[in-house]
């Protein structure tokens, strides 16, 4: 499963995104709710046994806000289903869903 939201802020403003106007969680705390959700949805809201993000993914102002992330979650007793999601500020804007499955798929975009 693939789940992302994306959208672009000038570069300008990146710089001005600090912990007092939206805390550190940055592009997670904004628009990752929305991937989050949608992983959580295709799941019956079970939640994951294990959320990582990707370290190389991360891409923070100077302040540390984050601007951009990917994260895998882990679902079921034995990991037997992975959701990666990623939200960022620096990309155009898209809303994507993919989930594959054994006997089917299902992909959702808005761009």
């Amino acid at each position: 499963m693939y789940s992302t939201m994306t959208t672009p802020v000038p570069e300008q403003v990146l710089e001005r995104l600090t912990k007092e106007a939206m805390g550190l969680a940055g592009a997670i705390g904004e628009l990752g709710w929305y991937p989050i959700g949608a992983a959580l949805w295709a799941m019956s809201y079970q939640m994951p046994i294990s959320v990582r993000a990707l370290p190389s993914s991360v891409s923070t102002n100077s302040v540390g806000t984050i601007l951009s992330c990917t994260a895998s979650l882990q679902f079921g007793s034995t990991a037997t289903t992975t959701a990666i999601v990623h939200c960022s500020f620096l990309s155009q804007l898209s809303t994507d869903l993919a989930i594959s499955g054994s006997y089917h798929c299902l992909y959702y975009t808005i761009s």
